[in-house]
């Protein structure tokens, strides 16, 4: 499998008909568009020892271990762990039912909340924060394409992909 965010050959681009982002070679042909402004250059969070994470740009909330795993230090298995793949919708009946923090208030990311984890200047898998436990495999966020609204957008973090998938796919996920 090749290591699509180490491999400086390919490059992220983004489909806004399909309002989906993909990863291709740099030599392939794709639209421009240019920006212009500062951007944030590093990320930056706080382990809150009580299961949940800080992201100290976005003052976003996370979850730090994933379903099937206990909410401490570790996040060691809590008996589901090899059973931590969920629908997307019962991802976000998870997140909705979540009581961890002190708080209640938990839903699944969208996309862009999720993107905002991944760390592209990691040089090797899980392209995250080393505070994100049991961060391999794909994430469901909670936004739905609008080119088929059987499809949600997960986060990979092992190849940095944003995909589509079936929201009736089993996915592990993140809050």
């Amino acid at each position: 499998m090749v290591d699509l965010l180490s491999d400086l050959s390919y490059v992220h681009y983004v489909d806004f008909y399909y309002g989906a982002e993909y990863i291709v070679l740099k030599t392939s042909n794709q639209k421009v568009r240019c920006v212009s402004g500062n951007i944030a250059t590093t990320q930056s969070f706080t382990d809150n020892g009580d299961g949940t994470i800080k992201d100290n740009h976005t003052s976003l909330i996370w979850q730090k271990c994933i379903m099937g795993f206990n909410n401490d230090i570790n996040c060691s298995d809590d008996g589901n762990g090899t059973n931590n793949a969920s629908t997307w919708a019962d991802a976000l009946a998870y997140c909705e039912n979540l009581n961890l923090g002190g708080s209640t208030n938990w839903r699944l990311p969208n996309i862009n909340e999720l993107k905002s984890i991944l760390d592209n200047k990691k040089v090797s898998a899980p392209f995250v924060d080393n505070l994100f436990l049991n961060t391999t495999g794909p994430f469901w966020t909670s936004s739905t394409n609008i080119a088929n609204t059987n499809d949600a957008f997960y986060v990979y973090f092992y190849d940095g992909y944003v995909v589509i998938n079936l929201k009736r796919s089993r996915l592990p996920f993140v809050v």
